[in-house]
């Protein structure tokens, strides 16, 4: 079998379409950002490689799964699929539904997956917390 590379097939055109792999991964990519958004105390660990790690992430999974997909992030997994899960389902099925851009019987778990060994959850302790700390003082 002859893998393509990366890079070209990011810059394969999708079929019925006049859009790129890579402007589809973006949306999908832009839709995880602005669920995570939704959540003060969950956020990505490493915004200066984000997207190419996506890239390489979709690439490996979707495309060329060879391997199976391990959570790592063991301490925070269930936190953020308790709030995560749900949105990065509705994001899977939006763009699987409405373009050609996932195999036929794939599942959003290799999405979920991206995102909980990419995020920690932050301890966010609120104002009337922090006043507290000035009446011991």
């Amino acid at each position: 079998m002859n893998k393509i590379n990366i890079n070209k097939w990011l810059n394969t055109n999708i079929k019925y379409s006049d859009d790129k792999i890579i402007d589809i991964i973006h949306l999908i990519f832009n839709d995880i950002l602005a669920c995570l958004n939704n959540y003060n105390d969950i956020d990505f660990i490493n915004h200066y490689t984000l997207f190419d790690d996506f890239c390489m992430h979709f690439y490996n999974e979707y495309v060329y799964p060879y391997n199976k997909i391990n959570i790592v992030n063991i301490d925070d997994k269930d936190y953020i699929e308790m709030f995560c899960e749900q949105d990065i389902i509705d994001i899977f099925s939006y763009y699987k539904n409405n373009f050609n851009i996932f195999p036929s019987k794939s599942t959003s778990y290799p999405l979920l997956s991206f995102v909980v060994n990419n995020c920690c959850v932050y301890d966010i302790q609120s104002e009337d917390e922090y006043s507290d700390i000035d009446d011991i003082y």
